[in-house]
């Protein structure tokens, strides 16, 4: 089936290949690259609300999956997310005069119900995410 190209919206994504076939890509500078996976190890993808947290000093790493003719790609991934009462937003102690917010807040449970209401599709919901420079006033 494979997976179009896609940032995860969870804070973090850990995910374990089982079986040795590779076909995960991720996207650097624009390129796609191969991303071959040791089947001992984990890969961690920073997510979305990571790179929201973080205020845009980490980033989201925008991948995807192609398919294998030959052999069936079996991975398992955990999400790591806040929990529906939260708020997801900049950090607050990452917030000043010098470093305005680069995106908004919102509450977790409508950051799910919004997410699951656009279309899927490279970083579009976290460039939804981002504040607007007339938004600050600017």
């Amino acid at each position: 089936m494979g997976l179009i190209p896609h940032s995860d919206m969870t804070l973090l994504t850990i995910l374990h290949q089982l079986n040795g076939v590779d076909g995960l890509e991720v996207k650097k500078n624009g390129l796609w690259f191969p991303f071959n996976v040791n089947p001992d190890a984990f890969v961690v993808n920073v997510g979305d609300i990571f790179q929201i947290f973080s205020n845009g000093v980490y980033h989201s790493i925008e991948h995807k999956v192609t398919c294998n003719k030959e052999r069936e790609r079996i991975t398992v991934t955990f999400n790591l997310s806040p929990n529906f009462e939260a708020e997801v937003g900049p950090s607050l102690s990452l917030i000043n005069a010098e470093n305005p917010p680069l995106f908004r807040r919102v509450g977790m449970e409508d950051y799910f119900k919004q997410f699951f209401t656009i279309k899927i599709c490279g970083k579009k919901y976290l460039d939804n995410m981002r504040i607007q420079p007339s938004e600050n006033g600017d």
